[in-house]
């Protein structure tokens, strides 16, 4: 591809697709039948994914998804089904977060808190979005909200009249993995957008 091509996931890592092939699809189906399509599809290196088929796939070849029943229907290949296979992860994502360093928040501010391990060392993440879930702290604020894979900071409010400390390796929460299906999607206009 002449032109760069980046793509951003649900963080706000970037990655190169620059790079494409195009590849022969084939499906095993319920009917024993196999369908085949050819697409052009793009390399992404460091994605924590097998494979992605989005909308740009789905849409020409008119699939039909029924997650309830596990069915893939594809209308233009004769009508065939495919079997959906899910695969939940062994093990679900679970990262304390820690202040790395002792800090104060003055009053009706808000400050970015450093983060580290419990033994105070950069936190090991996984290449992948996760969700941040604040334990609840006296005076000061946070949010849940999707980091990235190369978090190194939390903001922080305090809405108090007086300074607060924040002492080093105190505990501020968790990174977890989401579940799209509890998240709501909030319009443009709800957001605040905090600089």
């Amino acid at each position: 591809m002449d032109k760069e091509m980046k793509v951003k996931g649900l963080g706000t890592k970037l990655y190169d697709a620059s790079q494409f092939v195009e590849v022969d699809f084939y499906l095993p189906t319920t009917k024993e039948i196999i369908a085949h399509f050819l697409r052009e599809i793009h390399i992404v290196d460091n994605l924590d994914a097998r494979i992605l088929l989005g909308i740009d796939i789905a849409l020409p070849e008119g699939w039909i998804i029924d997650l309830d029943s596990q069915l893939l229907t594809l209308p233009f290949c004769a009508g065939i089904q495919a079997h959906i296979v899910t695969i939940k992860r062994d093990k679900e994502c679970k990262i304390s977060v820690f202040s790395a360093s002792k800090c104060v928040i003055p009053s009706q501010s808000r400050s970015f808190v450093a983060v580290a391990s419990s033994k105070g060392e950069s936190l090991s993440i996984p290449p992948r979005d996760l969700i941040y879930e604040p334990i609840q702290q006296q005076s000061c604020t946070t949010f849940a909200h999707l980091v990235s894979g190369e978090c190194k900071t939390i903001m922080m409010t305090n809405s108090s009249g007086k300074n607060v400390t924040i002492s080093r390796c105190q505990p501020l929460g968790n990174l977890i993995d989401f579940d799209a299906q509890v998240m709501t999607v909030m319009e443009e206009i709800e957001v605040s957008h905090l600089t």
